[in-house]
């Protein structure tokens, strides 16, 4: 006795299927998603057999899920951030070793130049004052030739200080403020304590540069009256401060924008960490230099 089979797919057929004494069906192309597979037998006698279902569920590939897609829009933003960001550190890194030569060539320039004007013209303006004491020459003439040498001992001087190669950090600074005391009105102190730790080279030109880049701000814009520096060397840092009692900083002068740039590429250098407090009421530049 042969019976009859009729199938329908809820949520795919809105028909019944008859498909005769066959006990199989395909269906290809099915949609993703939840579905029930209702059959009904029928026999020659007209004898029905209850409806079975079966509920039949096709899952989409995990690539075409909502959780897949909010990975790749979070590796895209992560990558986009990623790329952005090593572009980023990799110009700034360009940027740092551009200003490195930079500094380093001006430091070389520097030093050469310094050389050359004391070893060159130096020393033909001391055989010049000899000669012209020698022959007679007005005594004004030879106060001339005298001031062109102090000129250009201090010229030199400020290319590269002798005693900042020669003694140290301390008398370097020292007579830095000597100096640019005699120039202006404003009071300078210079305060240090504790025992000079020995700097490379690189290192002291750095910190003396720095100082000299805030002075000239404090001489330039501050209208202070009164600064004081103070060089504390501590077991693991130094520990530089110069504080002035004048009208603060203006950031967006561009000239002190030059100078940010400056002493940041110096602060790098040295592996430091600076910070400036500033108002009207003055303004304060810390600078801690680890030892190396």
């Amino acid at each position: 006795m042969s019976n009859t089979y009729f199938i329908q797919l809820e949520g795919f057929d809105k028909n019944w299927l008859n498909v005769g004494s066959q006990q199989s069906i395909r269906y290809t192309h099915l949609p993703y998603g939840e579905y029930k597979l209702k059959i009904k037998v029928k026999n020659l006698d007209n004898g029905r057999f209850p409806i079975k279902e079966l509920v039949i569920i096709i899952k989409s590939p995990f690539w075409r899920t909502i959780p897949f897609y909010l990975a790749v829009v979070i590796l895209l933003i992560l990558g986009g951030y990623l790329g952005a960001s090593y572009w980023l550190n990799r110009k700034l890194l360009v940027q740092k070793r551009e200003l490195d030569t930079i500094l380093k060539t001006q430091e070389s320039e520097r030093k050469r130049l310094a050389q050359d004007l004391h070893d060159d013209l130096g020393g033909s303006l001391s055989i010049l004052r000899g000669r012209l004491s020698n022959e007679g020459v007005s005594h004004e003439m030879i106060q001339l030739v005298n001031q062109a040498i102090q000129d250009l001992r201090l010229i030199s001087w400020n290319l590269l200080p002798p005693d900042l190669m020669k003694d140290g950090l301390i008398p370097a600074l020292e007579n830095a403020v000597e100096r640019i005391q005699k120039s202006t009105d404003i009071k300078f102190t210079f305060i240090h304590f504790g025992k000079e730790k020995y700097l490379p080279e690189e290192s002291r030109i750095h910190i003396y540069r720095i100082v000299l880049e805030v002075f000239n701000n404090i001489l330039k814009h501050s209208k202070a009256n009164e600064a004081t520096m103070q060089l504390l060397f501590h077991e693991q840092m130094i520990y530089l401060s110069i504080e002035d009692n004048g009208i603060g900083i203006n950031k967006e002068d561009s000239s002190w924008g030059i100078g940010f740039k400056n002493i940041q590429t110096r602060v790098d250098n040295l592996h430091a960490h600076w910070h400036i407090d500033t108002s009207n009421l003055g303004t304060t530049f810390i600078l801690e230099i680890p030892y190396e």
